[in-house]
């Protein structure tokens, strides 16, 4: 019981004390955001470069692939590059796909404009620039197929074949 009398009567210090080492812990959560961040931006420069010539190989010529970040402003956030913004458990970063199909359209969320066999080709090329970060045993791709032909039905054929050679 002392113990917690002693506790109570210093609570302006444990509270300083604990503001203090709150504000350490935003720190180092700032710098290891900010550098995880940093990352994940250089490796998506690289990423959309391979998907995007997996993509040419696959009949999706025109098709403009690309990773782009944003976060989430928050006053109550950590300060990161001189704005407060929502940490999530992974980071910082939120991380959308986007895509432009043809020549002269914008890029856009691909998970709103992709029809279903260009969904599988888009994930066909992401599995093969990424199949040695991933260890998935079994793959889909439902309407691979669809709306090809031509020279596009061998070049996605010999893409699976080797990505099954693979596993």
């Amino acid at each position: 019981m002392d113990n917690r009398l002693i506790e109570l009567k210093n609570y302006e210090e444990n509270i300083r004390k604990i503001k203090k080492r709150l504000k350490e812990c935003n720190n180092s959560l700032s710098k290891i955001a900010s550098k995880l961040s940093k990352e994940r931006e250089e490796i998506a420069k690289k990423l959309s470069f391979a998907i995007s010539k997996e993509l040419e190989e696959l009949e999706l010529k025109n098709c403009k692939f690309e990773v782009r970040f944003s976060r989430i402003s928050n006053d109550e956030g950590i300060l990161v590059d001189g704005k407060n913004v929502k940490p999530f458990s992974n980071g910082i970063d939120k991380v959308e796909f986007l895509i432009s199909p043809n020549p002269g359209e914008p890029l856009m969320p691909l998970a709103k404009i992709a029809s279903g066999g260009e969904i599988s080709r888009i994930m066909l090329a992401i599995k093969i620039c990424l199949d040695e970060a991933d260890e998935i045993p079994i793959l889909v791709f439902d309407e691979i197929d669809s709306g090809i032909g031509g020279t596009a039905a061998p070049s996605v054929a010999e893409k699976l074949l080797n990505l099954s050679l693979l596993h």
